[in-house]
């Protein structure tokens, strides 16, 4: 795998990892408004903060690439 298709794989992890957290975030909040909460729901909780924690990896990651690519040139 090369560099722009390295780019490629993180960037589409990263949107697809985003989505989901949007998604689960819009769970949890509609289960706040019917004041409804289990242990699934502490779990999806957990999940976000893990999927920050990723996401700011993949950025990282990322950019590392994208600056190696650049002073490599």
């Amino acid at each position: 795998m090369g560099p722009e298709e390295l780019r490629a794989w993180l960037d589409l992890r990263r949107t697809r990892l985003s989505e989901h957290s949007a998604f689960v975030q819009r769970y949890l909040d509609r289960r706040k408004m019917r004041q409804v909460h289990t242990y699934t729901d502490d779990q999806y909780e957990a999940f976000q903060e893990l999927a920050a924690d990723l996401r700011h990896l993949l950025d990282a990651l990322i950019d590392n690439l994208v600056t190696n690519r650049t002073t490599a040139r």
